[in-house]
């Protein structure tokens, strides 16, 4: 699979580096996520990594688990 490339590549990395970071911090697996909010282990490690661009209803259910905005996941911001 190519990896995104330019401004696809920023943002698909900043999102990972943001779920990346919320799994760490809340000592949650990728596989528990899964089971958690309905999609596949492999789907949420791809995004991890930046190689698979997040739907709408990901940002959502992820935001919605979490207890963090979705402006966080994609930014990283909280204004």
């Amino acid at each position: 699979m190519a990896r995104p490339t330019g401004t696809a590549k920023t943002f698909y990395s900043e999102f990972g580096k943001n779920l990346t970071k919320v799994l760490k911090e809340k000592n949650i697996t990728a596989y528990q996520l899964s089971k958690e909010i309905g999609y596949s282990q492999g789907c949420i490690s791809r995004l991890k990594k930046g190689y698979r661009d997040p739907s709408i209803g990901f940002v959502v259910a992820v935001s919605n688990y979490f207890n963090i905005s979705t402006d966080w996941f994609l930014k990283n911001k909280t204004e």
